[in-house]
């Protein structure tokens, strides 16, 4: 027998069949496993992660994602941009989303030793940060993991550091429809300096060059705010239904109300002529946003106050979504 015959289970009366494994498995968990308002979204890859072309459309077919494989494993041990991989693998006509991050298996040499050794992911995070953020923060792991006290105390671990960081939780379905995103998105500059920006709204934010200058938000179109960050400059859109961005720059820093940094996703920004804000946050944790301008917060007949923080005004909710909020900037 070859190595490829050799690589599998030998289950009696079983045939290979590349629609039984998709469609089959997304099935069986639809109908036996899943909750009835819970539904398979994101084929996960296993083994060496590197499925076909035609693997990849059945996926697509039925309306799902899919994502892993890649072999981002940066380290103090290994501090190269070789060990970071791309977003993701075209494959023919199809598009392969990887995982951000490795799992515990890598950092644990195939599960041999050490057992504590995914506690190392923690470079893996910092090191595709800074000095440039090339990926988010990904917890990736088996149940195994579980098993042994050194790798739960590890994982432990890495959920308490990630837990303190200021991040904007997604699922790993929206986090594939980013990527898809990242890849059909055009930019354009004009004759006069202005940049035109095509994508969908899944795609929420952009990394500028401080050169460039900060966006005229009188000019421009579909921009909420900006932060400045070591990284760069993050402007944040509003996700507008045409996805066709408008971003024109000037010298100095806007001086109108806009939004500096927020937890939730953006599902509404509509700046009316007398000043306020018609303006929706919707996450999976209680929402907090950053304005660089005091302002006050009406949810319903609830009114709502910031605080100062070191870049602009927080405000901290107990609510995963603020519904049709209004601000009112002075």
């Amino acid at each position: 027998a070859s190595t490829h015959q050799k690589a599998h289970l030998n289950i009696p009366g079983y045939h290979y069949s590349l629609e039984q494994e998709i469609f089959g498995s997304v099935n069986f968990i639809n109908q036996h496993l899943a909750p009835p308002n819970k539904k398979v979204k994101v084929l996960l890859w296993s083994g060496d992660a590197l499925p076909g072309e035609k693997a990849i459309r059945l996926v697509k077919s039925i309306g799902l994602r899919n994502m892993n494989g890649g072999d981002t494993t940066a380290s103090h041990a290994h501090p190269s941009l070789t060990n970071v991989s791309s977003m993701m693998r075209p494959v023919g006509d199809q598009l392969q989303v990887y995982a951000p991050i490795m799992n515990e298996n890598i950092y644990t040499n195939e599960w041999t030793k050490p057992l504590y050794g995914f506690s190392r992911v923690l470079e893996t995070f910092q090191m595709t940060d800074l000095p440039r953020r090339l990926k988010p923060i990904d917890i990736y792991y088996h149940f195994y993991s579980g098993s042994e006290y050194a790798s739960l105390t590890a994982l432990k671990h890495v959920y308490d550091w990630s837990m303190k960081q200021q991040v904007l939780p997604v699922w790993v379905s929206e986090y594939a429809d980013k990527v898809n995103a990242y890849r059909h998105a055009v930019t354009a500059r004009k004759l006069d300096g202005t940049w035109l920006m095509y994508t969908s709204s899944a795609l929420k934010t952009v990394r500028l060059e401080p050169g460039m200058g900060w966006p005229d938000l009188q000019r421009s179109t579909g921009v909420a705010g900006m932060v400045e960050l070591p990284q760069g400059r993050y402007v944040s859109l509003t996700g507008l239904s045409q996805g066709a961005y408008t971003l024109v720059f000037q010298k100095k820093k806007p001086s109108q109300p806009y939004l500096v940094q927020a937890n939730a996703a953006l599902q509404q920004w509509d700046v009316k002529s007398s000043g306020t804000i018609h303006v929706r946050l919707q996450g999976y944790i209680p929402v907090r946003f950053t304005m660089n301008r005091k302002c006050e917060l009406m949810v319903g007949r609830k009114q709502y106050h910031p605080t100062r923080v070191h870049n602009g005004y927080q405000f901290r909710l107990k609510v995963k979504d603020t519904g049709d909020a209004t601000l009112r900037c002075f």
